[in-house]
């Protein structure tokens, strides 16, 4: 069974993200708490589950861990 869409946890952490686009370049080198950053999402966006944002988080970042990073080493 495979999912096609999105739910809200991730579809809200993956806008999350947009708007604070350091996380992904923070992910990539390895100092990034996500267990700290999903209580913080926590905390901002009510009503959502701090276990289900730290599994989305980690889904997304599994996701951009292939991701090509030539833009980022060129910071």
């Amino acid at each position: 069974m495979s999912r096609t869409g999105r739910g809200n946890v991730e579809t809200m952490v993956r806008d999350y993200i947009k708007k604070n686009p350091e996380l992904i370049i923070s992910m990539r080198m390895g100092i990034l708490n996500v267990s700290k950053l999903s209580r913080k999402i926590s905390q901002e966006e009510t009503g959502y589950n701090i276990i289900s944002i730290r599994s989305a988080l980690n889904k997304i970042f599994m996701e951009n861990s292939s991701a090509d990073t030539v833009h980022i080493d060129r910071l």
